[in-house]
């Protein structure tokens, strides 16, 4: 009984030098990775201070809200940095308090006892800040997801500009090829707001072609009659400027500006809504996407707990074969 509680003492030591060493090893490597990564931020801190938020910089008023973000964000990563210190100061505490106490084993089922609860409150503890940990990096994934899909959004509208800003001189030399391309931006815009666009540029603006106050004495007539035809016999007097053709041409085009004018409002409120559901398509593939990502960490969780559950059980099997042979020798 004893050679054999001696030889697993010998395997549990071989197993834990072993573990020491590789845990040397990949911390080495996390520390050279992360002493890597700080000097690219560091470089890139500076670069950023010196072009955007430098008193001599001429675009300093433009970054001035960025750089509060900044600031703030800043603040923020102190803060939890404390915090994070925190936690692992007061583990560290507890796990030393726990090695103090294996310092002097007593064979009673009080101090066996008491070593459960410490080792409990250590897992609990440590469960605790993995799991509030694993919450933050979640919402971390899901802002990044979030800002890369806008990202990309960015780039093909950049894309469809530069398209746009190469096409006249593709096309033509000319001095009217420039202007006709600038307007051709109506083809990515909703057919009915190209439509409303298009009529406008042919028929003078959102006046028809009329000076404000032609335009506005017109309107103030057409509103108290409301509308009736009998208000352009009132509208002539006040408009010496145009014939009764004139004001019924006006009249005319106005009806079109009105319909045309609404069948756009409706288009871009179909577009809204349109673009809102590719949203809440994209935040429900993201959310899809962490909710399988939480299950599969909470199996891994699960499967850790189980193994340090065994580790538990064998660890105090071995405790308790302890106290046995203790006892027999002392019989002895």
């Amino acid at each position: 009984m004893a050679a054999n509680v001696k030889e697993n003492e010998e395997r549990e030591k071989n197993v834990l030098v072993w573990r020491n060493k590789m845990e040397k090893s990949k911390k080495g490597e996390i520390l050279r990775e992360l002493r890597k990564l700080s000097v690219q931020v560091v470089a890139l801190e500076r670069e950023k201070t010196t072009h955007l938020y430098s008193k001599r910089s001429e675009f300093r008023h433009d970054f001035s809200v960025l750089e509060e973000l900044d600031s703030k964000l800043t603040g923020d990563i102190k803060s939890e940095q404390v915090k994070v210190k925190q936690q692992l100061e007061k583990i560290s505490h507890m796990v030393k308090r726990f090695h103090k106490e294996l310092k002097d084993v007593k064979p009673t089922p009080e101090f066996v006892e008491k070593l459960k609860v410490i080792m409990e409150e250590i897992e609990g503890t440590i469960t605790s800040f993995k799991e509030n940990q694993r919450k933050q990096y979640e919402e971390l994934i899901r802002d990044e997801r979030m800002t890369y899909q806008e990202i990309q959004a960015m780039e093909r509208k950049f894309d469809a500009w530069s398209q746009l800003a190469e096409k006249p001189d593709n096309k033509s030399k000319t001095p009217a090829a420039p202007l006709a391309s600038a307007r051709d931006i109506t083809k990515d815009l909703p057919p009915q707001v190209a439509a409303f666009e298009k009529f406008l540029e042919e028929t003078g603006g959102i006046r028809g072609g009329w000076d404000e106050y032609d335009h506005g004495t017109f309107l103030k007539f057409r509103n108290r009659y409301k509308g009736k035809i009998i208000f352009i016999k009132h509208a002539l007097v006040a408009i010496p400027t145009k014939t009764e053709e004139e004001i019924r041409d006006h009249e005319e085009w106005y009806q079109t500006y009105l319909s045309m004018n609404e069948k756009k409002k409706e288009s871009i409120k179909k577009w809204r809504e349109k673009k809102e559901g590719e949203k809440e398509e994209v935040l429900s593939k993201v959310e899809s996407e962490l909710a399988e990502d939480q299950q599969k960490e909470e199996q891994k969780q699960q499967r850790l707990k189980e193994q340090i559950q065994e580790e538990k059980r064998q660890r105090f099997s071995q405790l308790n074969a302890w106290k046995v042979q203790k006892e027999l020798e002392r019989a002895q």
